[in-house]
């Protein structure tokens, strides 16, 4: 009987987290990807990307993320790779203030409330699978209450057996001349 652990519950938890939410994490990313990118474009305009991008490497300072605000509510973007910028200030104002009417506004929108979702999904997933993995102590308990949590379980668990540091026998004799000593 397998006693579970802090560290198993941890690694069990990761494991139905990371599989449950990958798929949604990595859209979610490339979405924000794309929305940076149109940004960028948007802000900086195809004839200044493409004198940018003429002059030798390192003469601009570059950036890997954008900075842009709907309404006044500020959002970082990742662009996914450092992007040339005019100047390294670029990074600590809004580029552009769009309304949350104008189409860049309700993609910007948009990835907003895709994140806060998923943030609530996941959020709520962990809260319910910790309270049932904190319920049992044991793998064996943990099958019998929720089954399907078999595929989560790390293949291998380190399983470190409680023994005594010193053999019992070892102990006793010890302890009988202590007595015997006094």
């Amino acid at each position: 009987m397998t006693k579970l652990t802090v560290r198993l519950r941890g690694e069990i938890l990761e494991n139905v987290l990371s599989t449950t939410f990958k798929d949604r994490i990595e859209a979610l990313r490339e979405k924000k990807r794309k929305v940076a990118d149109t940004v960028y474009r948007d802000v900086l305009g195809k004839k200044n990307i493409t004198l940018m991008e003429s002059l030798p490497k390192g003469f601009l300072p570059e950036r890997d993320e954008v900075r842009v605000a709907v309404d006044g509510d500020f959002l970082h973007l990742p662009l996914g790779e450092p992007r040339r910028v005019i100047s390294e200030k670029a990074g600590y104002n809004a580029w552009k203030n769009y309304t949350h009417d104008s189409v860049i506004g309700k993609q910007i929108l948009e990835v907003r409330a895709a994140e806060g979702k998923l943030n609530e999904d996941y959020t709520s997933l962990r809260s319910k699978a910790q309270t049932i993995l904190n319920s049992v102590t044991t793998v064996k308990s943990l099958l019998a209450t929720w089954p399907e949590v078999s595929q989560f379980l790390p293949a291998n668990p380190d399983v470190v057996a409680n023994l005594p540091a010193i053999p019992v026998e070892e102990l006793n004799k010890t302890i009988a001349a202590m007595r015997e000593a006094a």
